[in-house]
């Protein structure tokens, strides 16, 4: 298992993402960090990160599954 600080706006979106948030909700706490002309590719960045080292599993959606 590895372990590594998180920058304040990563650690947000996380915890959005735990609390039932979806993509937009994400995009919303990130912005709040940044330029937020530029939450939706960071989100889009951080899920791919998220997704590559493990972190985000059964994911789902309404009418989708990836479980």
């Amino acid at each position: 298992m590895r372990y590594r600080p998180l920058p304040v706006d990563e650690a947000a979106g996380l915890d959005c993402l735990r609390s039932g948030g979806d993509f937009a909700a994400l995009c919303e706490v990130l912005a709040e960090f940044g330029d937020p002309d530029a939450a939706a590719v960071r989100a889009a960045g951080l899920l791919k990160a998220w997704l590559e080292a493990g972190w985000l599993t059964d994911l789902s959606a309404d009418g989708l599954s990836w479980t």
